[in-house]
């Protein structure tokens, strides 16, 4: 098999006094789909953002076993941020931090607004007038606006009409 591109050894998560994961054993492969599923408040969430890189261990190792490039993480989180941008703007501002080129950004953005079908002048609103489901595009939109190598979906479809569902499992 090959060399995974994040793995984990003993790894295990305690918040406020609580276990949360312990004694994890995990290896992430390029092309791979993991399906995390369980009941609310087992972990499910906190593994993810471990994998992220985005939760600090409480015990045991995570590697990351590509360094050059490091593997490219999309990350959507269960609960969308609260921002005071339009769509767009958030786009752009997720893409400009992951150094995407403005051309480059621009065209990547319409072309996820086509595949998510939000129109142009939705995504000049701004995301605190928007429904669930179009909030939820957004989340989805910026976590793939670089391809990742590593892409977490916490909750994807929550929010999403059935053809956007069908989308979002094609892409």
């Amino acid at each position: 098999m090959s060399t995974p591109l994040i793995s984990f050894r003993g790894a295990g998560k305690r918040l406020a006094g609580r276990t949360i994961l312990q004694n994890l054993d995990l290896a992430i492969h390029q092309g791979e789909a993991l399906v995390v599923i369980g009941e609310n408040g087992v972990g499910k969430s906190t593994l993810l953002k471990m994998i992220g890189g985005l939760s600090t261990l409480s015990e045991g190792k995570r590697e990351v076993h590509r360094r050059d490039p490091e593997p490219k993480i999309g990350y959507v989180p269960d609960r969308f941020p609260k921002v005071r941008f339009t769509g767009y703007e958030y786009l752009c501002f997720m893409g400009l931090i992951r150094g995407i080129p403005k051309d480059a950004l621009e065209r990547r953005i319409e072309e996820l607004l086509r595949i998510f079908k939000l129109d142009r002048e939705a995504s000049r609103r701004p995301i605190r007038q928007y429904s669930k489901g179009m909030i939820q595009k957004i989340n989805l939109m910026q976590s793939i606006i670089e391809p990742p190598d590593i892409l977490l979906l916490d909750e994807p479809l929550s929010g999403l009409d059935l053809q956007t569902q069908e989308e979002l499992s094609r892409i």
